[in-house]
């Protein structure tokens, strides 16, 4: 088996931006054979506990055991997860902690009440497996393959642009056009932050977290006050704007590694 040396550590497959296209493209066909077996209506996912497994726990499960299966064959674990040299610029943090405030500010505004103690379970279990497979996925898989051969503006593009795009398969399962085209656009910037988050920390485990948690917030939001609301849209707002002014802070920052070699 002919195996590189990338980052410091040995990989048995060569990125390449085609392979970093393939595991999303891949990802999202898996996503359309798993549906008939555990289809349920995205408006209507976060309604009940049995709803919260067949379309989030079950599919998205099956999807993290193929980004697991794939990283391992890849060897990309260490690249995928880690970077080798973090940003350093103190205002890059400000989106990813406007993001975190925003759940936060939601989830204040919560009533829990109503919502059993299996379904916050189901829930919790259900957005840790989305933060986990999304993540090593866009900004995992798809990001060390893009390195191979792209510039880190490149990088960033279109690992956001596929997290975004990879949402709009939603319309397919009774969401509006509209929604959807709003989803898109929401996600491509959150997914730039989780880009940031990476990029700062050094880890892809911390995306992985923030990303659970704002889907926590956003699929319990539906029982947000109106006044939590309000203030939730101004950190939005905030989280967008910051997002598209600092990310090339952290793009600049980037200094690309030594290409692959055969060991």
């Amino acid at each position: 088996m002919s195996v590189r040396r990338r980052e410091g550590t040995a990989v048995r497959v060569t990125p390449r931006p085609w392979i970093g296209i393939g595991v999303v493209l891949a990802y999202v066909v898996l996503g359309f054979l798993t549906k008939p077996f555990f289809h349920v209506d995205y408006t209507t996912i976060a309604d009940s506990t049995d709803n919260l497994l067949n379309g989030i726990v079950y599919p998205i499960g099956v999807g993290a055991v193929f980004a697991a299966l794939l990283t391992t064959w890849f060897g990309w674990w260490r690249p995928a997860m880690t970077e080798a040299r973090r940003c350093t610029r103190r205002w890059a943090i400000l989106p990813p902690a406007l993001l975190l405030l925003t759940a936060v500010v939601s989830l204040t505004g919560t009533d829990f009440g109503p919502m059993s103690g299996g379904y916050l379970l189901t829930l919790a279990v259900g957005v840790l497996i989305v933060g986990f497979t999304e993540e090593l996925i866009c900004r995992g898989l798809a990001v060390v393959g893009y390195r191979g051969g792209l510039g880190e503006v490149w990088v960033w593009l279109l690992s956001s642009a596929a997290f975004g795009l990879m949402h709009a398969t939603n319309a397919l399962d009774g969401q509006s056009g509209r929604d959807t085209a709003l989803q898109v656009a929401a996600t491509f910037v959150i997914g730039t932050t989780l880009y940031m988050v990476r990029r700062i920390t050094g880890s892809l485990v911390w995306a992985m977290l923030l990303h659970a948690v704002w889907d926590f917030s956003s699929l319990a939001s539906e029982h947000t006050s109106s006044s939590t609301a309000g203030l939730s849209g101004v950190l939005v707002a905030a989280t967008v704007l910051s997002t598209l002014l600092l990310v090339r802070l952290t793009i600049r920052d980037y200094r690309p590694h030594a290409a692959p070699v055969t060991v």
